[in-house]
């Protein structure tokens, strides 16, 4: 059977060769999915003869490098993105294999950056990503043991005392083991479970001593001097897998002559661990090139072996046909054989087939029931009646006889059936007929044989086809679930200078969003339409204003979810302050589920066309974003690109009202929107929805006294304001002296901390995010270790160690070897750097250390710029927001994740590359979503866009129809065209 997976001492030999293989040092590039278990790890060493490695890992298989990347996943997973997350750009520290385990340990990074990577090789296999002290942050697959009390979770901490540490064997353990084997027992059977390396190691170690692993050590004990050899053999095991990390061993493939590649296995002091006599054996300078080269060897098989197993299937299934229309002629050469047989027999017997059927029927005629007739002519049969043993038997319900007559050329009687409504001439003219009938079939069948042979196989072969389709869309269609954000439950799109617009799509939305996500520096849009939806606008820095652009394409969605859509009228919005929204209802009115009250003037936006599209954003992976920043920069963010009215100062600050009003409008524009503003307003009463269809909003006119009292307080605020500043309150010098004398042994330090003690809660700030954000984590990990029941094992440094640590069983002279390889040259710059740090003047240390991190950084930008990658350096992480990954423009160079429809202002959406315009029309929202997505298809078909086109297509349609407007028409280059494609393809299939 050909080998599927490591063993322990396959792993050991694996260790040895990557970490004798220069992998030490080297940076991961990226971190590629190639199957649902089967991932790739691209590493790289910095400068222009920078080495270069691929590292294959498969769970619960197999670890080895390759030479090429083979085909990968156009969408990485989630597992794959949270490995980019934390290990891409990081130096590959180590290589261990944790204790006697199929366990190995890939570590990453230095200090508070060290992440390790487990892999499982047995059971089912796992691929583990965990912090320094072995804390799960992400794994493959979730596992638990109720029993022993183990669980492989996320954010619980990796069960470290499972793993089986490495132990020098002694005798005492061998007379042990030897002494508990039963009498039927197996010398294999007692030392497998004593060593813990599997049953090719104990029976290596046995035959290596020189004795029969089938040997029954209670009816042949082993004497003391074999015990002392099968001790020292294993011994010289284990120290060979213990140096296996000094030096990489030899590999070698045994091939059978019938299947190829059957099995490989690392050479233990130049002998393999497995022996196959019967099998050719080829060795290799490497365990890893012997690995590399078996599984690469069956991989190729196996796919030759797939295709060769569906065409065993076709084949089977087209000879099963044949066989079927074979047996189906040969039944009808029998049948006509037969009928002509049967009439030469009533041919030669007709006096004697008339006499029979004549006495039949005078028996039915003279009355006599059918089974009284058939006794009588059983008692004629005794009574020696020649015609009555014709008779063979008796078929009434069918009206007919058979009859016993002799054929002369098969010389026997034979049987036959003859109709008794018909004279013996009438049946044999009836079997000639039947011949006559059988012939034309078969010479039909016959002639349809090739036809239907060559049908039947057209057929299998498009079977075959189909299933490949179907194979091919369901991977197509299996868009691996995302995280939605929060506004997609809205109607939204992002404005084309990076601004979030959301609109609720009911009265419960528009009180939520009003509710919930109108902050500070936001914009509230309405318009006085019915139908019209609140709809806000977010700022991501609140410091500058929106600009005008966002403003109007916000005014125009909102314009176009209300009526005005279906009336093909255009409009105006309007928009406020988020001061200026509020739920407070005057005294003895009501305010209904989505109504608010806008207070204060309103600032108009000029009408805008009815004009929407239908558009795909695609969210990108972390390393695609850098390449796609200030897509979507706002054109203008000074306040002089807004209108005069617009730069009035909010309703709670207005100091500087008359220099704003007593500005000019500079612009036709400009005039027009102070024009449109109604002074006179008080307060506007907005519902999402009017009960009788009357305009939703109610306008209430201010009241003079109300307005004298408010500019009386405004003039009494600003004559505080401008007031001179009084002078010191007595005593206050006295406390400022006792104040100074108190505190005068506080550092700054200690003076920062306790002001952050004093401070309210919302206004510390002395934690960093990222610390917050990880004490929220530890939190959340032990409340849920907490629910699952499973009790968090003690990690401590000694437990670490000790999963790695070695025998004591080589001498110290071997780690300086011959065989051992020097230190990589990237290694030994840094060993020597590190070496020499303290004889750095402290004047220059900094420098130096400025110095050495900004090489480090380019070489990392020069590695990922190679793999496509582009990181973001602090300041831009700062400034990225969520919208950041969304792009309406991919390049064949991104890493896609997922793609999401968004219904946007024309002007918005005719940006992205993939977009169809809408107009106010007829057409329902599900036909036109489908329509729209068949013309992108159609459109881009001969581009070689496959996975952006997938991904659209890969969209669940309900997701697709609740973006669209309702109640559209499309207008886009070749619509017509492709109905007409579609009838035609209709037509054809009729």
């Amino acid at each position: 059977m050909v080998k599927q997976r490591m063993s322990t001492a396959d792993i050991g030999a694996e260790v040895g060769s990557l970490r004798k293989k220069g992998l030490l040092g080297m940076r991961v590039t990226n971190v590629y999915d190639i199957g649902p278990k089967l991932y790739a790890l691209r590493l790289a060493r910095s400068g222009e003869d920078g080495e270069k490695a691929i590292l294959l890992i498969e769970s619960g298989v197999r670890l080895h490098t390759i030479d090429e990347m083979p085909e990968k996943s156009d969408v990485p997973s989630n597992f794959t993105l949270k490995l980019r997350k934390h290990i891409r750009s990081r130096r590959l520290e180590d290589i261990k294999q944790l204790g006697s385990d199929r366990v190995v340990q890939l570590t990453f990074g230095t200090g508070d950056l060290e992440v390790k990577l487990l892999l499982e090789f047995y059971a089912s296999g796992n691929i583990i990503l965990a912090d320094s002290k072995y804390q799960v942050l992400s794994l493959l697959r979730s596992h638990r043991d109720d029993a022993k009390g183990i669980g492989i979770m996320s954010q619980h901490a990796y069960p470290i005392q499972t793993i089986r540490l490495r132990s020098s064997t002694s005798l005492e353990a061998v007379e042990q083991a030897l002494s508990s084997c039963s009498d039927s027992g197996l010398l294999k059977d007692a030392v497998t479970p004593m060593l813990g390396y599997g049953p090719q190691v104990s029976n290596f170690c046995i035959q290596h001593a020189g004795l029969n692993v089938k040997r029954k050590p209670a009816q042949e004990p082993l004497s003391e001097g074999e015990k002392e050899t099968l001790l020292q053999s294993i011994r010289m095991f284990e120290k060979w897998i213990d140096s296996c990390e000094d030096k990489a061993p030899k590999g070698c493939i045994f091939v059978s002559s019938k299947h190829g590649y059957n099995d490989f296995q690392p050479c233990v002091h130049e002998t393999p661990l497995v022996q196959h006599d019967e099998m050719e054996m080829i060795q290799f300078p490497s365990f890893d090139d012997a690995a590399r080269e078996f599984y690469s060897k069956i991989e190729g098989d196996r796919e030759s072996v797939q295709i060769m197993q569906r065409e065993e299937a076709a084949q089977k299934k087209l000879e099963a046909i044949r066989k079927q229309h074979k047996e189906r002629i040969e039944n009808l050469s029998r049948e006509i054989d037969a009928a002509e047989q049967k009439a030469l027999v009533l041919q030669s017997n007709l006096d004697k087939v008339d006499a029979a059927i004549e006495s039949v029927r005078e028996g039915l005629a003279a009355g006599i029931s059918w089974k009284d007739l058939g006794e009588m002519i059983e008692m004629e049969k005794d009574a020696g009646n020649p015609v009555a043993e014709l008779i063979h038997s008796l078929k009434l319900e069918k009206n007919t006889i058979a009859l016993s007559l002799f054929d002369p050329d098969v010389e026997k009687m034979i049987v036959i059936d003859v109709d008794i409504s018909l004279t013996a001439h009438a049946n044999v003219s009836a079997y000639y007929d039947l011949k006559k009938k059988h012939t034309e079939k078969a010479r039909r069948t016959i002639e349809s044989n090739d036809k239907a042979l060559a049908a039947a196989e057209s057929k299998v072969l498009v079977k075959l086809e189909k299933i490949q389709k179907q194979k091919s869309k369901a991977s197509e269609s299996s868009q691996a679930p995302r995280k939605p954000y929060w506004f997609e439950k809205f109607h939204w799109f992002i404005s084309s200078e990076n601004y979030l617009v959301v609109s609720g799509r009911d009265a419960q939305q528009n009180e939520l969003l009003v509710k919930r996500y109108l902050q500070k520096g936001d914009v509230y849009v309405h318009a006085e339409l019915h139908g019209a939806s609140s709809t806000i606008v977010k700022n991501n820095n609140p410091t500058q204003p929106i600009p005008l652009m966002t403003l109007n394409e916000a005014g125009q969605a909102c314009v176009a979810r209300s009526a005005a859509w279906d009336a093909k009228i255009v409009a105006s919005a309007y928009w406020v302050y988020p001061e200026q929204v509020s739920k407070t209802a005057p005294s003895g009115e009501y305010l209904t589920t989505g109504s608010m009250m806008i207070r204060g003037r309103k600032n108009y936006l000029p009408p805008q066309p009815q004009v929407m599209g239908i558009g795909w954003l695609f969210k990108l992976e972390q390393g695609s974003i850098a390449a796609h920043l200030g897509e979507r920069a706002p054109r203008s963010l000074v306040p002089d690109s807004m209108p005069s009215h617009a730069m009035k100062e909010r309703p709670h600050n207005m100091e500087h009202e008359e220099d704003a009003s007593a500005a000019e409008p500079t612009s036709a524009l400009e005039k027009f929107l102070n024009t449109a503003i109604n002074t006179d307003e008080d307060y506007t009463i907005v519902t999402s929805k009017s009960a009788k269809g009357k305009p939703s909003h109610k306008e209430h006119k201010k009241k003079p006294a109300q307005h004298v009292i408010h500019e009386e307080q405004e003039e009494e605020e600003e004559e505080e304001e401008e007031a001179p500043p009084q002078a010191p309150k007595r005593g206050k010098h006295k406390k400022k002296a006792l104040k100074k004398k108190k505190y005068q042994d506080q550092d700054e330090e200690e003076r920062e901390l306790a002001m952050a003690l004093l401070q309210p809660d919302g206004q510390k700030k002395s934690k960093d995010r990222k610390e917050r954000k990880k004490e929220r984590k530890a939190r959340m990990a032990a409340r849920k270790a907490q629910a699952s029941g499973i009790q968090a094992p003690e990690i401590t440094e000694d437990a670490i160690q000790n999963l790695t640590a070695r025998l004591d069983l080589h001498d110290s002279s071997s780690s300086n070897s011959e065989d051992e390889e020097p230190i990589p040259h990237e290694e030994e710059s840094v060993t020597s750097a590190v070496v020499h740090e303290n004889d750095i003047p402290p004047s220059e240390h900094n420098q130096h250390h400025t110095k050495k991190e900004e090489k480090e950084k380019e070489n990392i930008e020069e590695l990922l710029q190679e793999e496509g990658v582009s990181l973001l350096n602090e300041e831009e992480m700062a400034k990225m927001t969520m919208l950041d990954e969304l792009t309406g423009i991919p390049t064949p160079s991104d890493t896609i994740l997922a793609a999401i429809p968004v219904c946007a202002p024309y002007s918005v959406a005719s940006s992205y590359k993939y977009h169809v315009k809408l107009v106010p029309g007829t057409q329902k929202k599900g036909k036109a979503y489908r329509q729209a997505v068949d013309v992108i298809a159609s459109k881009f078909k001969a581009t070689p866009q496959h996975v952006e086109l997938r991904l659209i297509k890969a969209i669940p349609e309900q997701e697709g129809i609740n973006a669209m407007i309702g109640s559209v028409k499309l207008q886009v280059a070749g619509l017509q065209k492709l109905h007409q494609a579609k009838k035609k393809n209709k037509g054809n299939k009729k």
